[in-house]
């Protein structure tokens, strides 16, 4: 069955789709790892920012979309790759601390991106990166960025990073591509509004 099929509801007068999901439920139960549509676990690494500006970009069509508006915490975080039972990446979780989640926050953009709450890509991949470090990369970096920000068939996601660059790492993912434009950013936030985790979203667990 599509993704299409569970997630979005269509107007039939004008075939627009629309996503209605209860974004709280999902989202803690992705974090919780108890979504019953989650089949697996793929677990990458520590995704590592010096600056707690994180952007989610398109890496190869679009890598300077402005960053997220609320800052993470500075440090390394565990990063997952939540797998569908199709064998697609659904969603990415970035663990920032424990606790019980009290709240959900839709992720949301700098100006001039600020409206935006949600996004979709050209290249078929999706990258997690700290905007800051990024922007302080000279121009010949950036392009190696670009070229190392790719994935080999068969490869869903990976950290990467700048050869003798070891401060900060870069997440890409091939994401499931039904939900592509309805693609979602949102952060887990505990009863202080601290920072549980972020979760990318593409749309795949209804």
């Amino acid at each position: 069955m599509s993704v299409h099929a569970t997630v979005f509801e269509m107007n039939p007068e004008t075939g627009e789709l629309s996503d209605r999901r209860d974004m709280p439920t999902v989202v803690s139960a992705l974090l919780r790892r108890a979504h019953p549509q989650l089949a697996d676990i793929r677990e990458l690494g520590a995704l590592r920012t010096t600056t707690g500006c994180l952007a989610v970009v398109d890496p190869i069509a679009h890598q300077h979309k402005q960053p997220l508006s609320r800052r993470a915490p500075k440090g390394e975080h565990p990063v997952s790759l939540c797998m569908t039972q199709g064998g697609e990446v659904g969603a990415v979780l970035v663990s920032i601390a424990q606790g019980m989640v009290a709240s959900v926050e839709r992720a949301t953009w700098v100006w001039p991106f600020a409206d935006s709450v949600r996004y979709g890509v050209e290249s078929g991949l999706v990258a997690l990166l700290d905007y800051d470090e990024v922007n302080e990369l000279d121009p010949v970096r950036t392009e190696r960025l670009s070229s190392l920000a790719s994935l080999p068939p068969g490869v869903l996601g990976a950290l990467v990073s700048l050869p003798r660059v070891r401060k900060w790492h870069a997440v890409v993912c091939r994401p499931a591509s039904d939900g592509n434009h309805f693609y979602s950013a949102h952060w887990a936030l505990d009863a202080a509004g601290q920072q549980l985790g972020l979760i990318l979203d593409f749309a795949a667990f209804a």
